[in-house]
């Protein structure tokens, strides 16, 4: 298997099913590694399955009647013709092409998947994909005032939150938005866990139910309120799995003479959700508030200081569902990096060479010239950048140079840095004022005027306001 690309292997076992199972540590070194994991490896004589990759569907949500185009990416490794067998709700359709088109007709949630079989019928599935026919996912979107690319400490954001909810109106009680620090890269920051409150989801999922023909939140109507049910079972070992297995299953002569009907077609999970709205009716923990639709959030500066963090604005808005679809919920957030990056942040250079002193991370000034690349910037209200470091026993003059968009752009901002003995290293170069919101890259080039001595350390590079 000289082909195949570990991640850092450190073990590896045959499990009782006679396959073999190999732990693998990713490729960082004491961090939280994304692609650390158990990787199963199949020996497969003869024909083998084809390899299904991806399914895609355009839509998973959406008005009746509801067109969905479905694409599917497979390989057979013997190169033998294909057949897709299509799997919608109850419904099964084949084709010769990795692509369907399908029309739903009836309100409701259709779980889509295929399967994908060569010529001698091995066949592999696909995972599936849940399409909500009746009911369109809510649309949210933040826009953020001023620089889109950077937060700055203890300088407030501006932001305003939009909804479209099509076919119904938007109600504010339904939008919960926070803001809060991140730590990580940016992808994992981005790829982040979307809040919504048990309060919003668990309670609208009840509404679409028929649950509120029998409780009220606060008032005894033919069954006890779900306050007063929220009361009497918090002090449980496990209240949401009681409350969860009434709802599944039903109860009777718990609050009297009237029977608890059983919803053994709803779905464990809208069961959960609906357990959690109900106990969070009495919970003693302060509830999270939501933030406005449009305000100012300042991050704070003693966590600002903090290295690979990331400040978020969430917002997430859950509809009240439609006729035999559960509520959707729409959801955005907008991630905004510290304007100080420090030099172990940069992963893109030429010329330049890292070094690790004491816990911290450095990179040394090439002996000639080279340049450093940040992605993703939008300098809108950026008016210099600073680069701060030290020298170690270095004499040296660099001239710099702001580039966008390559490392031979246009030039945006120059300076020179003279580099003394042992001396701090600060130079603050101004730069062109952009107010177009682009976002693009930064190239900070350099390039040394006359003999070098020592070395000259770069720590971090801060975008000023």
């Amino acid at each position: 298997m000289e082909q195949t690309k570990n991640k850092a292997a450190i073990d590896m076992e045959v499990g009782p099913d006679g396959r073999l199972y190999l732990l693998e540590y990713g490729k960082g070194w004491f961090s939280k590694n994304a692609d650390a994991g158990i990787t199963r490896i199949d020996y497969m004589a003869g024909n083998r399955p084809p390899k299904v990759d991806s399914l895609v569907v355009d839509k998973e949500s959406g008005t009746l009647p509801l067109t969905i185009s479905a694409q599917v990416k497979a390989k057979d490794p013997e190169n033998d013709a294909l057949t897709y067998v299509w799997k919608i709700g109850t419904q099964t359709q084949e084709t010769k092409d990795p692509v369907l088109k399908y029309t739903i007709k009836q309100a409701g949630e259709y779980p889509v998947s295929v399967e994908v079989m060569d010529a001698e019928k091995a066949s592999s599935k696909s995972s599936e994909v849940t399409v909500y026919a009746g009911n369109e996912q809510p649309q949210v979107d933040i826009s953020v005032q001023g620089n889109k690319s950077f937060y700055f400490a203890g300088k407030p954001i501006q932001y305003q939150v939009k909804v479209v909810d099509r076919g119904d109106s938007v109600s504010t009680s339904n939008l919960f938005i926070g803001a809060d620090f991140l730590q990580g890269n940016e992808d994992l920051a981005s790829e982040g866990h979307q809040i919504v409150p048990p309060e919003i989801m668990g309670k609208n999922i009840m509404m679409s139910s028929d649950c509120k023909s029998c409780h009220k939140v606060n008032e005894k109507s033919i069954g006890p309120s779900f306050t007063q049910i929220a009361q009497r079972r918090k002090t449980e070992l496990r209240p949401n799995n009681y409350i969860m297995d009434v709802i599944l299953k039903g109860s009777s002569g718990k609050w009297g003479e009237n029977v608890m009907p059983a919803h053994p077609t709803m779905k464990g999970g809208d069961a959960k959700q609906i357990a959690e709205f109900i106990l969070s009716l009495a919970s003693d923990k302060v509830k999270r508030k939501s933030l406005p639709p449009t305000g100012t959030v300042t991050p704070k500066p003693q966590i600002t200081q903090k290295q690979n963090t990331y400040f978020a604005i969430n917002a997430s808005y859950t509809d009240l569902g439609a006729a035999g679809v559960k509520p959707l919920t729409g959801a955005k957030r907008v991630i905004l990096k510290s304007n100080i990056i420090d030099a172990g942040q940069i992963k893109t250079m030429t010329g330049f060479t890292s070094k690790d002193s004491s816990g911290n991370k450095y990179l040394v000034f090439p002996a000639r010239e080279g340049f450093l690349q940040v992605t993703k910037v939008d300098l809108t209200g950026i008016r210099s950048i600073t680069l701060m470091g030290g020298s170690n026993g270095a004499n040296a003059n660099y001239t710099i140079e702001i580039r966008t968009n390559s490392a031979t752009g246009s030039i945006i901002g120059q300076g020179e840095l003279m580099v003394a003995n042992n001396k701090p290293v600060s130079l603050a170069v101004p730069i062109q004022p952009s107010v177009n919101g682009d976002m693009q890259a930064v190239f900070i080039a350099v390039r040394t005027n006359g003999a070098l001595s020592g070395n000259v350390l770069l720590k971090t590079v801060r975008f000023n306001p």
